[in-house]
């Protein structure tokens, strides 16, 4: 890694680690009485720019998957090897697998399943492949 690369490497981490939330806001958003305080004190922090399309607490799940995929958009531009980084994304794969195999065992529509965008296996080829099997098997 060149000392241009790695500077700005550091940097780019360093900039991520004063938007983390902070004890105070914590706090805060652990004392709210409902969702709808929960994700007003989330909307004082550095998340604020992902709820600019989201106003209903349901939605918090989007703005955390959000996150992730701008965190690895990041790790994987600032690392010398991004290949090695797959093993990060390891949980999601088998996430995405365990729940792939259940809508099969279930006969239900792959299609409509809400897999993780956070996993190296590309989701298509995955629905592919298991109709394929499932043609095999009949």
């Amino acid at each position: 890694m060149s000392d241009q690369n790695y500077a700005f490497a550091v940097a780019n981490i360093r900039s991520k680690e004063r938007k983390l939330v902070h004890k105070n806001q914590l706090e805060r958003i652990i004392d709210a009485q409902n969702a709808s305080g929960f994700f007003e004190g989330l909307t004082e922090t550095s998340y604020s720019a992902y709820f600019t399309d989201k106003k209903d607490p349901e939605q918090f799940q989007e703005i955390i998957n959000q996150e992730m995929q701008d965190t690895k958009k990041m790790l994987l531009k600032i690392a010398p090897y991004p290949k090695q980084l797959d093993w990060l994304w390891l949980k999601y794969d088998f996430l995405n697998l365990k729940l792939a195999i259940k809508k099969h065992i279930a006969n239900e529509n792959l299609e409509e399943v809400n897999f993780s965008t956070l996993g190296t296996i590309n989701t298509e080829e995955l629905i592919k492949y298991l109709d394929k099997k499932q043609k095999d098997l009949i």
